[in-house]
């Protein structure tokens, strides 16, 4: 998805300076314009890069909670002080694995 233009919303006022005033203004309006918007691009492309590592990130961690829980539920008990400890910690643990399962799904 590109970056939002919320910027070019100010090209007709910037026209309509360009024909009453001095070539001078609007030609630095116009720079202020091109300087927003490159900004805006890296800022854009910095934070789809962080994204795609969050992304990443997020699809190791749910392997390792699946794993994790499938260890548990194939092994005993005894990996909590009572079975109510173990049975919640195992209902919150695959609460968080459909959690991110579901934001990875495309």
């Amino acid at each position: 998805m590109p970056p939002p233009l919320t910027h070019l919303s100010r090209l007709p006022e910037l026209l309509r300076a360009s024909e009453t005033t001095t070539g001078d203004r609007a030609a630095d309006e116009i720079e202020r314009l091109r300087t927003d918007l490159d900004r805006g691009a890296k800022d854009y492309c910095a934070l789809r890069d962080r994204e795609d590592a969050l992304t990443v990130l997020l699809r190791e961690v749910t392997a390792s909670l699946a794993a994790a829980i499938s260890l548990l539920e194939c092994g005993s008990k005894k990996a909590a002080p009572s079975d109510k400890m173990f049975d919640q910690m195992l209902r919150d643990y695959k609460k968080s694995l459909d959690h991110a399962r579901s934001i990875l799904k495309p």
